[in-house]
């Protein structure tokens, strides 16, 4: 069913692309804010799943009757994860109106909400991989939603640049932004050190190789290649360039992709029995990918 769904978006949006100004095409072809376009039906499917995987986590520590922070984090994370999507369901008349509150949907999902979940599961991945204590994946992991409670919502302002909000906005989002992938480098490195430190071996390299990408790849994609555009000097002249189009891919590649690929390696290892798994993911198609990501 996900497939057959997936495969009618795509093919709406490949011959269909756009319809009238009515409610019909709302539905079934196009919400027409970017990022958020997907027909509202697909989009309420979107809010199903999130609201499903929602109940799975929360249930079963519920069930458990014992929790971790590091599940605390998630479970808490869920909740604006789901709230902040239903931002995109109202058709708002006034332009900037509407862009001032789309924002906190594409900003606040993509590099808070998602931040921390992307957090969560590379916590427990290095956990997994490495054999990590717990309290310093937790301790990174309470740093980074420190951040991005300061730093998520300031960063927010980035967006405002020139959408009829306020000046202020000019300084407090060109600083703010770029402070956010901060965590989840240092707790890679922290988790690299210690691990050398006490002579910790991994089972999983692809796995490894992969977390390492989503960690520097997140950094430079979406942390020192968003600095070098969210400034207000230089995004006057960015704006809307392959600059900004380079940032988006790196950060998303960096930052979610690589994650993903490394929980799959991980659950390769555990559906199949493997004690070790070893793999050249790291040697050359490692860095060509991360550089592929970014043209």
């Amino acid at each position: 069913m996900f497939c057959a769904a997936v495969a009618v978006v795509a093919v709406v949006f490949i011959f269909v692309q756009y319809g009238a100004s009515n409610e019909a095409t709302l539905w079934l072809i196009n919400q027409g804010r970017k990022y958020v376009e997907a027909p509202r039906w697909t989009a309420l499917g979107i809010v199903v799943i999130m609201v499903v995987f929602a109940y799975n986590v929360i249930g079963t520590a519920i069930a458990a009757r014992r929790t971790t922070g590091i599940i605390t984090v998630l479970m808490i994370d869920l909740i604006p994860l789901i709230l902040l999507y239903l931002i995109a369901f109202p058709a708002i008349r006034n332009m900037s109106a509407d862009l001032f509150w789309w924002w906190w949907l594409v900003h606040l999902w993509v590099e808070a909400t998602w931040e921390v979940l992307i957090g969560c599961i590379m916590a427990l991945a290095l956990m997994q991989l490495l054999g990590t204590p717990r309290r310093i994946v937790e301790a990174w992991l309470y740093i980074e939603v420190a951040l991005v409670l300061g730093t998520g919502i300031l960063g927010l302002g980035h967006h405002y640049f020139w959408i009829g909000t306020p000046g202020y906005w000019l300084t407090i989002g060109g600083f703010f932004s770029a402070l956010e992938p901060l965590p989840l480098l240092g707790m890679v490195v922290h988790a690299l050190y210690d691990a050398g430190a006490q002579h910790m071996k991994t089972t999983n390299r692809p796995a490894l190789y992969w977390m390492m990408a989503e960690a520097f790849g997140n950094f430079i994609g979406a942390g020192v290649w968003g600095f070098l555009i969210t400034l207000p000097q230089v995004n006057l002249y960015a704006h809307g360039t392959q600059w900004t189009v380079s940032h988006g891919h790196f950060a998303f590649w960096g930052a979610y992709a690589c994650g993903i690929l490394s929980v799959l390696y991980l659950v390769l290892q555990r559906t199949r029995n493997l004690a070790v798994v070893e793999g050249r993911c790291g040697s050359g198609r490692l860095p060509r990918s991360i550089l592929a990501s970014s043209e």
